[in-house]
């Protein structure tokens, strides 16, 4: 059968998170350790670019591991169980989320809410520094891409859904306002992934007496929207191309959306691939900017390697892309 390398996608490892956002320090330990033992080959994302380009002959079966957002665990944690085994991996990373020069990391890791919430509210403490991710770049374990410049949601419409943070304390919100949102109660209207399309922008809000917020919403105009995209991935590009000159320009969309427009806009401004979150075959002479990812979602050994296997041949991982999509 025609051979697929499966893209793997973590988050974070060893912090106070569900097993889908955090896999416990042990697990991701257990799964490196395999990948070693049954000599699966963990390639680069610039190799694994470069195979799909079929510029690059790569000894199979092989696999690409992959980190989103940039957090400081990634450092700590999954940094030294890479270098052990001798694993590569590609990070990438939301460029606003930058750890400021002189802002210490924090020492104890939060929930993945509540430290993308305190990211909002001005606080990066959680993420990684660029003298962090520069030093992680060097030893040769890592590779760092963008995954935008705001990874950011905004609203889609007027319709509210619930109330912050009484029913939906989700930190999306916060990047959706766009501003710091006062103690009290606030709308929660519905919403989807920044770059998707034209966002309802907050004109004005006043609170009643009870303290609940009253928003008033305006539609983003198309020039509006594409302004604000393509600014959105210049700024990530320049801080990336600056940081990392000497890689191919690669983008993973957060939350995995993307549409043909974002993918036109996106080679607009140089990046020559893009990773989605959609079940399918990685292949030479495949649409590189769908690249496709799948989660670590599972503790169990025998899941984890199940789901390699799965996604190491086209017949299969088409297969299983046909079910889980259809």
């Amino acid at each position: 059968m025609k051979r697929s390398i499966p893209v793997l996608y973590y988050h974070r490892i060893g912090s106070p998170d569900g097993i889908h956002l955090s896999v416990p320090i042990a697990d991701f330990d257990r799964q490196m350790r395999f990948l070693a033992e049954k000599n699966i080959n963990v390639i680069s994302v610039s190799q694994l670019f470069a195979w799909l380009q079929g510029n690059l002959k790569v000894r199979l079966p092989a696999v690409c591991i992959t980190f989103d957002d940039g957090f400081i665990d990634n450092y700590r944690h999954a940094h030294p169980i890479l270098q052990k085994y001798g694993c590569k991996a590609g990070l990438f990373i939301a460029t606003s989320l930058i750890r400021p020069a002189g802002l210490r990391a924090a020492e104890e890791l939060l929930p993945f809410n509540e430290s993308h919430t305190k990211a909002r509210q001005g606080d990066l403490s959680h993420f990684l520094a660029a003298s962090e991710l520069q030093e992680m770049a060097a030893s040769g374990v890592w590779e760092i891409y963008s995954h935008t410049h705001s990874h950011s949601q905004v609203f889609i419409n007027d319709t509210v859904t619930g109330s912050y943070p009484d029913t939906d304390n989700h930190w999306g919100i916060l990047s959706a306002y766009s501003q710091s949102l006062e103690e009290g109660k606030w709308p929660v209207f519905k919403r989807n992934a920044g770059l998707l399309q034209p966002a309802m922008k907050v004109a004005g809000f006043s609170k009643d007496a009870s303290g609940c917020a009253r928003v008033d919403l305006v539609s983003e105009t198309a020039e509006e929207f594409a302004v604000r995209v393509k600014s959105d991935l210049e700024q990530s590009r320049q801080i990336i191309t600056q940081m990392f000159p000497h890689q191919p320009l690669l983008v993973c969309w957060p939350w995995g959306k993307a549409d043909t427009e974002l993918e036109k806009q996106a080679a607009a401004c140089g990046f020559v691939g893009a990773f989605r979150t959609d079940s399918g075959a990685n292949y030479p002479g495949m649409d590189l900017m769908q690249i496709k990812r799948f989660p670590v979602k599972k503790r169990d050994i025998f899941r984890f390697a199940a789901g390699i296997w799965l996604r190491s041949y086209r017949f299969t991982a088409d297969i299983y892309a046909f079910f889980r999509n259809g």
